[in-house]
């Protein structure tokens, strides 16, 4: 039987742990067909591969680069399967970037009619996507305030990541409430000055650059290929910008998912009921999964 890649990239805070149930879930609504799960962090918001770059700060731009990377070093290959992208908010702005500039790259490609074939990208999936800013959105606003200082927000959670860990945990499940411990575990890692700085330096640069209208053309472009999941109240995707998509992007597939929230990644019930409405809307698409 014949498998596929799958990939996705978080949201912000750029956590890989925070979605482990999910791609469990996901993997296992997509059987009988094999499909080996992979995610990876953000660049900057975990203490791995950092050595001696804690204090460095990476702008959206970065972490789509760095997205590039690695879609060109490991998943777009000759030999390699074909592949399946997932991208939670933010994420699913750089999944597009990103895809864009290696396809656009791979048809200008000056030797491309005697290269080896890459695999194809069959469908992005955006979940809950934040493609541009909601100027009445109050709580944006608010946080767009926060993130305009991200070494001192840093330095507080660096402060905080100084207790011991048990009481780290306790801290981060009292505040944040209904957090699976997969969760849990993946904030407790934020509490650390890069990585918080990191994650608030990103939110910075994502309310400056996605001020602009939305360049809907990133989807367009990608037509059958895309699939839009969103939550019914979500600020990052309110109704009217929900609508704006799709008159723009006429044919697309795209749902609005009831009962669903935007960090839907938190909890196991909202991983499991994404993962499996996700895998049900990729078989109505894609006979062969």
């Amino acid at each position: 039987m014949e498998r596929d890649f799958v990939l996705l990239i978080p949201g912000n805070p750029g956590i890989a742990g925070y979605y482990i149930p999910f791609l469990r879930y996901l993997k296992r609504s997509l059987l009988p067909h094999r499909a080996d799960v992979f995610t990876c962090s953000y660049i900057g918001h975990t203490r791995q591969g950092l050595a001696g770059q804690q204090s460095k700060l990476y702008t959206l731009e970065q972490q789509v680069k760095h997205k590039v990377a690695l879609l060109s070093s490991h998943f777009l290959r000759p030999g390699r399967p074909p592949l399946l992208i997932f991208a939670h908010s933010i994420g699913a702005y750089i999944a597009l970037h990103a895809v864009q500039r290696l396809e656009l790259a791979a048809a200008s490609s000056q030797d491309a009619a005697s290269a080896p074939s890459l695999p194809p990208i069959l469908k992005v999936v955006a979940l809950m996507p934040f493609l541009t800013v909601d100027p009445a959105s109050r709580r944006q606003r608010f946080l767009r305030g926060l993130a305009a200082y991200p070494r001192c927000l840093g330095a507080v959670a660096g402060m905080l990541g100084l207790l011991p860990r048990w009481l780290k945990r306790r801290l981060v499940a009292g505040y944040a409430g209904n957090l699976g411990e997969h969760a849990v575990d993946a904030s407790v890692g934020l509490l650390d000055a890069g990585a918080a700085a990191n994650a608030f330096y990103l939110a910075q640069h994502e309310f400056r650059e996605l001020a602009a209208p939305a360049d809907w053309s990133l989807l367009q472009r990608l037509g059958e290929r895309i699939l839009v999941l969103c939550a019914h109240e979500d600020m990052w995707m309110p109704l009217w910008k929900w609508d704006q998509m799709l008159k723009a992007c006429p044919g697309i597939q795209a749902h609005i998912e009831p009962g669903q929230t935007h960090d839907f990644c938190v909890t196991l019930g909202g991983s499991k009921a994404m993962a499996e409405r996700a895998a049900e809307d990729l078989r109505e698409s894609l006979p062969a999964l």
